[in-house]
């Protein structure tokens, strides 16, 4: 939501002493007492970018249950050096307050899931990163903190797919990323049964992404990670089961080449070959705001994986070359909708009642947005997000941080922690004065 990213309700910056490191943790608005977004880590990350990564989940947590708002963290450190997981802890230490009371997060590019799970737990003294929002939401929907809070873990942890170790935090990006794939095809008459797909990154996202999108019939004829892309010879195209079981740990995101040399002739390129070749969809699922040539993109179809692959100028291009881009507030929201389906109680905590109904939610936001294609997708989405989002204001849902006073803000400065701030939200329909 461009219009808003540069008009966040809150930016805490630390700056890390030990290293060179800093992070920021920017609120875009808060809806119910609550935002939330992941920890991202890469050593190219600044505040504008964080601020639209932080819009983006705005619109993401507008159109999945419960309502929050839109925040991301962002950590600007290299997430393979040796030390990344002390930074990490030291950064999750310094936004703590945030995280008992009002921060709902994850992980995301460059983290890792345990790792954050583990650094709330001894950094923050919560019980697990979405605890925010159980506390937001406890009281409404009668449901005890604790008991939401186990909840959160069985689901989060359930296996989806044991032959390649996938488990349902892992999964859920990728299984939305592969239904708003099909109801793309959909909305051109079309079904899955032989679309050639080409992929970016093979991480979470990526090659869960994958193994969905083959298991419903496509074929992915391409992927890549940070070392080049693959790309099958023939029609059949790659053997994603396979490839999914030679991920190295403990990212399990680049490809053994040694292994595959050894049992496929396939081809190896650069890796931003895969976003050129004659594909019927590319998906980029990893990364923010990559380098493309667009008039050499020939996918009929974009589904965005990632977190602002492209910009929105970029999209508006696209489009107007007929090319469908689908937004990646509605193709990765996944996790923020697996968190809402478990937090709320309201489905069962098994393997089909949780894809289904995250089936059913992006499915249908999916072809509400492409139903109206003269304009670009983004834009429709955008006006649904803020007209959401107003609605739920009027309503009465808390446009302040749960827990947390101006008088609170003020006093969490320090020589390494810097907090910029306003109590009202960009949304709200009549705006009031700025505190600081």
């Amino acid at each position: 939501m461009n219009s808003n990213a540069l008009n966040p309700m809150l930016v805490a910056h630390y700056s890390d002493r030990p290293t060179s490191a800093e992070a920021w943790l920017v609120v875009d608005t808060f809806l119910h007492g609550a935002a939330g977004g992941g920890i991202r880590m890469a050593p190219d990350l600044d505040e504008t970018l964080v601020k639209q990564l932080a819009a983006t989940m705005t619109i993401k947590l507008s159109i999945v249950e419960p309502p929050l708002g839109g925040a991301k963290c962002g950590i600007r450190y290299d997430s393979g050096g040796a030390d990344s997981r002390e930074v990490l802890n030291r950064v999750v230490r310094a936004f703590a307050p945030f995280l008992q009371t009002c921060w709902v997060t994850g992980s995301d590019l460059g983290t890792d899931w345990h790792d954050v799970v583990s650094a709330c737990r001894e950094q923050a003294g919560i019980p697990h990163p979405q605890f925010a929002l159980m506390k937001a939401y406890s009281g409404q929907i009668n449901l005890a903190v604790e008991e939401g809070i186990e909840r959160l873990k069985r689901g989060t942890s359930l296996l989806v797919d044991q032959s390649v170790d996938l488990t349902m935090s892992n999964a859920v990006a990728g299984w939305t990323v592969c239904v708003s794939t099909e109801e793309a095809f959909a909305a051109k008459g079309e079904g899955m049964q032989g679309k050639r797909v080409a992929i970016q990154g093979f991480g979470a996202v990526g090659g869960s992404a994958a193994k969905f999108l083959v298991e419903r019939g496509a074929t992915v004829i391409a992927i890549s990670d940070e070392f080049g892309a693959i790309i099958a010879r023939n029609d059949t195209g790659l053997d994603i089961p396979s490839l999914l079981n030679m991920r190295e740990p403990p990212a399990r995101k680049v490809l053994d080449r040694n292994q595959i040399r050894a049992r496929y002739d396939y081809d190896f390129a650069d890796r931003d070959a895969v976003f050129y070749l004659p594909v019927d969809a590319l998906i980029p699922a990893a990364g923010s705001h990559i380098s493309l040539d667009l008039q050499r993109v020939q996918a009929r179809i974009i589904v965005e994986g990632a977190n602002d692959p492209l910009t929105e100028n970029e999209e508006e291009l696209l489009h107007k070359r007929g090319i469908t881009v689908v937004p990646d507030a509605i193709a990765n929201a996944g996790s923020a909708g697996l968190y809402g389906l478990l937090v709320l109680g309201n489905v069962h905590v098994t393997k089909d009642s949780i894809l289904n109904s995250l089936r059913e939610q992006v499915g249908k936001m999916t072809r509400s947005v492409l139903g109206r294609m003269s304009s670009p997708p983004r834009r429709v989405l955008e006006k649904i997000a803020r007209s959401q989002i107003q609605m739920r204001i009027r309503e009465g849902h808390a446009i302040l941080p749960n827990g947390l006073t101006a008088e609170d803000l003020q006093n969490m400065e320090s020589e390494h922690l810097h907090i910029q701030y306003r109590m009202s939200s960009p949304y709200a329909d009549v705006q009031t004065s700025d505190v600081r």
